[in-house]
């Protein structure tokens, strides 16, 4: 079959905005001692110390510690015990759906528990889903009303949640001085997702001086404390050349790191660089393997280029069919190319 006229691909690749975590471990400087006091609580049947332990292995706080399985099992032994931190962090464990299938009704079942509880924690986690509007209807009022409730009780990091909303104006008049503030705020507490936050504001010049070093350095402390989704951002860096020498090679190296945690805009940066042969030869398989995960968690560019690969027949058979239907799945999203 002939075209003309045919849809290339495109290599868009863009920052990922991830403002909020859920609730970060204190101590943010894990020491094998630290774990082994905590699993000797845990084993004991310290309902606090098994839901520490299991955001441990969720993190991978530590270092080389990741297990999804392991953090599930303590989460639910530490909510038999009525913790109500724990609900939070299983429901994050279902939102993400990173160690279980991504479930969004049992996120909010779990969320709205732990709120029904009084928990700091599950007020963020439930504003974050009426902020982005899954499963919830977008409800700033609430978001903003959670945010403010988590704050009042002291947990500090809930700052990131409400300077976001400044950041980005939604439900609040845009004031990046006030979101600049909310964050550093956030940060005094050990939120690594402020820190992504301000390194994404210096990186784009929103209300600070444009300073590619500056966002770095946020980056990489946000990275060292254990907020790994960070890395899709400083590959960003690399793959641009911004504050960095420029890299493919290491900027794909990076986005491979953030895809296999599940990120559906690393998935898509770093299929679309298999696709187009950046940072190595062109590889359509590992490609439309990246790019299949990102579309089936809804990123609208991984759908259209998917689509691309149908129509051009690009390490594929062509298949208008096929093309039509990711077509459709990124022009529902507003993808203006589909």
């Amino acid at each position: 079959m002939m075209h003309t006229n045919k849809k290339t691909l495109l290599a868009i690749c863009f920052l990922s905005f991830l403002p909020i975590t859920f609730a970060q471990a204190q101590n943010t400087s894990i020491t094998s001692k630290d774990i082994t006091v905590l699993e000797q609580q845990a084993n004991q049947g310290d309902a606090r110390a098994q839901d520490e332990l299991g955001y441990m292995y969720y993190e991978n706080r530590g270092g080389g510690i990741r297990d999804y399985t392991k953090a599930k099992e303590l989460f639910e032994k530490s909510i038999a015990q009525g913790d109500s931190r724990a609900l939070a962090d299983l429901g994050w464990m279902y939102y993400t759906g990173n160690g279980v299938p991504q479930d969004y009704d049992k996120a909010k079942e779990l969320f709205e528990q732990s709120v029904s509880l009084g928990d700091a924690r599950g007020q963020v986690n439930l504003g974050l889903m009426y902020y982005e509007g899954k499963i919830l209807p977008h409800n700033y009022v609430k978001s903003k009303e959670l945010f403010q409730k988590a704050i009042q009780q002291g947990y500090g990091r809930a700052n990131n949640g409400l300077g976001l909303m400044y950041d980005e104006g939604k439900g609040v008049t845009k004031d990046y001085d006030k979101a600049k503030k909310l964050y550093e705020e956030a940060a005094k507490y050990g939120s690594t997702g402020a820190f992504n936050n301000l390194g994404l504001m210096y990186y784009d010049g929103h209300g600070v001086p444009q300073d590619y070093q500056k966002a770095m350095e946020y980056f990489l402390k946000a990275l060292a404390m254990g907020y790994d989704a960070t890395t899709v951002n400083i590959g960003l860096m690399y793959y641009e050349g911004k504050g960095v020498p420029q890299s493919y090679i290491k900027a794909k190296e990076l986005y491979e790191k953030a895809a296999e945690l599940g990120g559906p805009e690393a998935q898509c940066n770093v299929g679309l660089m298999y696709v187009n042969g950046q940072g190595g030869p062109v590889n359509y398989v590992e490609g439309k393997r990246w790019l299949e995960k990102a579309a089936r968690q809804k990123n609208a560019l991984a759908q259209f280029n998917l689509g691309a690969m149908y129509y051009n027949g690009n390490g594929v058979d062509e298949d208008v069919f096929q093309a039509k239907d990711w077509f459709e799945k990124a022009a529902a999203q507003n993808n203006a190319d589909a």
